[in-house]
């Protein structure tokens, strides 16, 4: 097992002994990076993300950081629906509300 615990090797006998990489996070990888951007959505970036804190070959982490931000920039203006937390506004942000002033409002929202 490495270090970083992304590759473990297992010993394979025959009439030359040999040895074998394995990394249970590199087909997920091959996979994310493989796949047409066309295909790609918002939670490939998170799944890029994630992936990239699990693998330690550096030339991995640096295609998955390009892809990262390629997936950003498509993704950057996007309307997301859903629970998980909200990014914070920009100044070029529009804000919703059931109010046409909410800071005059003085009820409750």
């Amino acid at each position: 097992m490495t270090p970083g615990g992304d590759m473990f090797a297992t010993g394979v006998e025959g009439r030359v002994p040999r040895f074998e990489v394995h990394s249970p996070h590199l087909p997920a990888a091959r996979e994310l990076l493989e796949r047409p951007l066309l295909h790609s959505g918002p939670q490939d970036l998170r799944r890029a993300a994630s992936l990239r804190a699990k693998i330690g070959d550096p030339a991995v982490r640096d295609a998955l950081d390009v892809l990262a931000a390629h997936l950003e920039d498509r993704f950057a203006g996007d309307i997301e629906l859903g629970t998980g937390p909200a990014a914070a506004g920009g100044p070029t942000d529009v804000a919703l509300s059931r109010y046409p002033n909410p800071l005059e409002h003085k009820g409750n929202a």
